[in-house]
């Protein structure tokens, strides 16, 4: 096994076991793991804005060329828009899910949730941690730092992604949403392994995740009881933006 393959696969185990025992960081009431949660979210943002942005830039660019024999209309801004649509297809999910359950507040009870809002929620994000997971592998990005601080700041996101979804669905996410994520986690790392994207496709499936990252760290720093903590929030910003600007 190469160096990078035993780095990607340590990560994808640090996103599985984030998924299984990462609810256990959320406690009602409890200020300290809510400032953890709001620190992580914090961090997330830090890498989408400090190192994905430009990361997108290239992207953009890796596009435009491979693509240039297409012709295709607007080539310029297909990664932007991607991105774009990674942020409207969640924000929708979460509309969506709220929609389902109006006026209701997340009981803990499975027999409240066990329907369409718990399938479809947990659904479309397995498939996100699934994309993540396999952008650590199959990246446009080369090198160990890149893949370090990629595992830290997603990791710190699901830590935020599964403490939401704890909330919501309680010991169903628990007993079944939680593994699911997990496996998610571990067969996109396989996927990225055995399946070769074209770059330009990998292109636009990191702007899809750059979109995502950013509307989920909005909903879980930001949940409808608004008990977000805005200073370890901005210390998580700081810190990491810091973290990556001293490893350039």
């Amino acid at each position: 096994m190469t160096e990078k393959t035993i780095e990607t696969l340590a990560a994808s185990f640090l996103f599985a076991l984030v998924f299984i025992f990462g609810p256990r960081v959320h406690r009602p009431g409890n200020i300290r793991r809510r400032s953890l949660l709001s620190f992580s979210a914090g961090a997330a943002v830090a890498y989408i804005f400090v190192h994905l942005s430009p990361e997108i830039e290239g992207a953009r660019n890796v596009f435009v060329e491979e693509t240039a024999n297409l012709a295709l209309p607007l080539a310029w801004y297909s990664v932007h828009v991607a991105t774009m649509a990674g942020f409207v297809l969640f924000y929708g999910l979460e509309q969506f899910v709220i929609g389902l359950k109006p006026g209701k507040e997340p009981p803990h009870c499975e027999e409240e949730h066990d329907g369409v809002a718990f399938r479809v929620h947990v659904g479309v994000l397995a498939a996100y941690a699934w994309l993540v997971t396999y952008l650590l592998v199959d990246t446009l990005e080369e090198g160990a730092v890149p893949i370090g601080l990629y595992a830290v700041a997603m990791g710190l996101h699901f830590l935020t992604v599964s403490s939401g979804l704890h909330r919501e669905y309680g010991t169903l996410y628990d007993r079944k949403g939680a593994w699911l994520l997990a496996v998610c986690s571990l067969a996109g790392w396989a996927s990225g392994m055995l399946v070769d994207f074209p770059k330009p496709i990998v292109a636009i499936l990191l702007g899809l995740v750059a979109g995502a990252v950013i509307v989920n760290t909005l909903i879980g720093e930001l949940p409808r009881e608004k008990e977000g903590r805005f200073f370890p929030f901005v210390f998580g910003a700081f810190f990491y933006t810091v973290l990556l600007l001293i490893s350039v």
